[in-house]
Formats: structure tokens, C-alpha cells, sequence
């Protein structure tokens, strides 16, 4: 069975949808293009080789692309990524499937298929899976024992990143904000709620609780 057949959203996202999960992929990860034109390998956060938007797939030292072959590149890690809708329901609306492909990029695959939210979105229950999007709010380093703000929970010292007003990771909350009001058709229609990724990373604290602008 190929994936086209077992992935019934694929096609939209491919399709109809791509430059939206397209533009909002590239709005949260960039271009990695270069003022010489083009895209040149570097050593990410987890000191992986990476390239163009964020993509670590066969990639070594010294590895440069131009922008064409970071466009085919973007298309292949979107289709990918994609693999996290497969098993959900065609009628799943085009909000709820952006949201799902924004947080199957920022989790990963398997943890995006294998989550609470996933299951939701089997049953077609949107709202139930934009709150369970909230549960991936947890940052782990067992390196910060002793330091405020973590604890330790199942062998691991974790961080609350909704914890409000914090400087150890406010940007993974905000994206998860995103991400549930998006699901939840909140933000209204696919680009209606691309559109708004501006808003969201201009949250602030206030009187003990995150504030998203109006405008």
C-alpha cells in the first residue's frame, strides 16, 4: 500500500495546501538561505548537521544547496511529516490538519501519530485535541538539578515552558498556543490562522498570565 492510499490528507497538503504548511514552516524554522544565494550546513541545537529549513536528513560538514534544492528539499520533509495525518479522517478540516503538521514538525512524527491529540482527531473531536496539545509543554535536562523552576518527575529534572513570564522556553509555549487555537479553529480558516503567527510570538506576561495581542 502505497501513501498516497493510507494517507488520506496527503494529497491536500501536496496540493491545495502546501503553501500554506509551507509558509508556516518556513515562518518557524527559515529559509537557511545565505546572502550568496544559498544554503550552507550548520551545526543545530543538538549538534546535528543541518540545512535549508531545518532539515538534518543527509547532511554533512561543508554541505551547501542552493535555493531550488531547498524548495524540493522542504517539499520531501513536509511529505514526511505528513506521515503523522495518515489513519485520519478525510474530513478533517484544513485547520486542524496545519495545526497537526506544525506540531508533527516541532515533536516529531512519532510523537505527533502516537499522541492524545491524534486520537482526538480520529474520533473528529478538534477541541478535545487542541487541548491536549497543552500537554507537550515540558522541556527535560537532567543537567539543571538544583536550578529554579525544575523539578524532578520520572528520573528526569523537567521545566514547565507555560510557566508564565519565563526565559527557559516562553517560544515552545507560544508555539503550542498557536498550535491549539489553530486546531481548534479558533483562528478561523488555514491561512486565517497563518496569518496570526505574528501575534502569537509577540505574547507577553501580565498580571500573572499570557496575554496574546489583539493585533
Amino acid at each position: 500500500m502505497n501513501l498516497v492510499t493510507k494517507n488520506k490528507l496527503l494529497p491536500r497538503v501536496l496540493g491545495v495546501m502546501f503553501a500554506v504548511v509551507a509558509g508556516t514552516t518556513v515562518y518557524h524554522e527559515g529559509t537557511g538561505i545565505s546572502t550568496d544565494g544559498n544554503a550552507h550546513a550548520y551545526l543545530d541545537g543538538a549538534a546535528r548537521w543541518t540545512i535549508c529549513s531545518g532539515d538534518t536528513k543527509n547532511v554533512q560538514k561543508g554541505q551547501v544547496e542552493s535555493a531550488a534544492q531547498c524548495k524540493a528539499r522542504l517539499r520531501s520533509a513536509i511529505a514526511e511529516h505528513a506521515e503523522a495525518l495518515a489513519g485520519l479522517p478525510a474530513s478533517t478540516p484544513d485547520y486542524a490538519v496545519l495545526a497537526m503538521m506544525d506540531f508533527s514538525y516541532h515533536v516529531g512524527v512519532a510523537g505527533a501519530k502516537g499522541s492524545t491529540t491524534y486520537k482526538y482527531l480520529m474520533l473528529g473531536n478538534e477541541t478535545a485535541a487542541a487541548e491536549a496539545i497543552g500537554d507537550w509543554k515540558y522541556i527535560s535536562n537532567n543537567s539543571m538539578k538544583g536550578k529554579a523552576g525544575w523539578r524532578y518527575v520520572n528520573g528526569k529534572y523537567r521545566y514547565d515552558c507555560s510557566t508564565v513570564g519565563n526565559k527557559v522556553c516562553a517560544g515552545i509555549w507560544k508555539r503550542r498556543l498557536w498550535q491549539m487555537d489553530t486546531m481548534s479553529g479558533k483562528l478561523g480558516s488555514a491561512e486565517q490562522a497563518q496569518a496570526a503567527l505574528p501575534r502569537y510570538d509577540r505574547i507577553y506576561a501580565e498580571h500573572g498570565r499570557w496575554v496574546i495581542p489583539k493585533k
